[in-house]
């Protein structure tokens, strides 16, 4: 049986993560913003590409987090979800009723898919993680130096 290849960005700003309500089919639970791979592209690319379509932003990929099967659908997803920041633009809703920022600590699991579990306890452990190879907070004062210093925020970068 064939499987379908998806990708999700989990937005990261301000230790918060950014998450979207469905419209459509499964029109109320929330989700992280993604979508298919398509022919040709690599799933980064994926990402990139599916973050700018729903939400008009550039983003940045940090971090794969962990790649799941959801056998729940008719056909079986292979989910692969990454830890991204924005690097440029304003959140703008295309495809979702809502959007919010909220710590990771706060999702609440019963709002999500069930399949979305794992995706959610892998952010969470990239996030507290102090013993990973590069933790969290380390690489989120360093991204978001480059970013600022992308958008002209900072000037210098040592400062």
């Amino acid at each position: 049986m064939n499987q379908l290849q998806i990708v999700c960005g989990c937005l990261i700003e301000n230790d918060q993560v950014f998450i979207a309500q469905r419209l459509g089919k499964d029109a109320g639970l929330w989700e992280f913003p993604g979508g298919k791979v398509e022919k040709g592209e690599s799933q980064e690319e994926a990402v990139i590409r599916e973050l700018e379509e729903e939400l008009s932003i550039k983003a940045v990929v940090l971090k794969k987090l962990c790649t799941i099967e959801d056998n729940t659908k008719d056909i079986p997803l292979i989910v692969t979800a990454y830890a991204c920041q924005i690097l440029e633009g304003k959140i703008q809703l295309s495809v979702h009723s809502h959007g919010t920022w909220l710590l990771p600590s706060a999702i609440d699991l019963r709002t999500f898919h069930t399949s979305d579990e794992p995706i959610i306890r892998a952010l969470i452990d990239f996030m507290t993680a102090e013993s990973a190879e590069i933790p969290y907070q380390v690489l989120n004062k360093v991204m978001s130096r480059i970013i600022n210093e992308v958008r002209g925020v900072n000037r210098g970068f040592y400062d």
